[in-house]
């Protein structure tokens, strides 16, 4: 983040792309689940359904508090400053418990409740992220596809050069809603596209993509 501008820097960014592609990518394979054949997966559809369910509630909180942290970086770094300007002040001041003294000691211990404050929201992000881990290991656990998520495309699988062109979607967002996703004109899948854009459900479509694309799971 630049102190200038307040604003989160490139990797702050980068990274809350990262976790919100990691959710996306959960809630993509609900609908594998959803087509899979076999009760066997019921139990472990259940189970997947009611983590995705919870992490949908909790996904505005999780970017209000990523926001809330690329301005607590800036704020940390200033009121770091101050404590150390105020320490250097009190370490010079002769007159003992004077007003002033206590004034200056009274705003050093305020900045340090503030920074015990900025410290309790980073550990709570580090808490969603680790989070957002657990759930991406968890389909990797059910044997589901894989689904890389990039900021213009998304791979489903694991392609070799012949058919990677056929498993990639190319997309196009807007702070996390989707606007646009095109996969391949050879597997004729216009409408479907339109309807995922539509409802916002770039799961669905995968799915189709993945039908058309005759993968098989032990492939992808």
């Amino acid at each position: 983040m630049t102190k200038d501008q307040g604003t989160p820097s490139r990797n702050d960014l980068q990274e809350l792309k990262e976790r919100s592609f990691m959710l996306l990518c959960v809630q993509a394979q609900l609908h594998f689940m959803r087509g899979a054949d076999g009760g066997g997966l019921e139990d472990l559809q259940g189970q997947v359904e009611a983590l995705a369910q919870e992490m949908s509630s909790e996904l505005e909180e999780h970017l209000q508090l990523c926001q809330e942290l690329a301005t607590a970086k800036e704020d940390a770094a200033r009121i770091q400053q101050l404590c150390e300007e105020e320490l250097k002040d009190l370490a010079e001041d002769s007159e003992g418990d004077s007003p002033e003294t206590k004034r200056r000691r009274s705003n050093f211990d305020d900045e340090e409740d503030t920074l015990a404050e900025l410290n309790q929201m980073a550990a709570a992000e580090e808490a969603e992220i680790g989070r957002l881990q657990r759930l991406s290991d968890f389909e990797e656990q059910l044997g589901m596809p894989r689904i890389d998520m990039e900021e213009d495309q998304v791979t489903l699988g694991r392609p070799n050069e012949e058919t990677e062109a056929l498993c990639t979607v190319q997309v196009q967002w807007d702070h996390g809603r989707l606007l646009r996703a095109e996969p391949h004109p050879a597997l004729r899948l216009d409408r479907e596209a339109q309807e995922a854009v539509a409802a916002e459900d770039l799961g669905r479509l995968l799915v189709f993509v993945w039908d058309r694309t005759g993968a098989q799971p032990q492939d992808l």
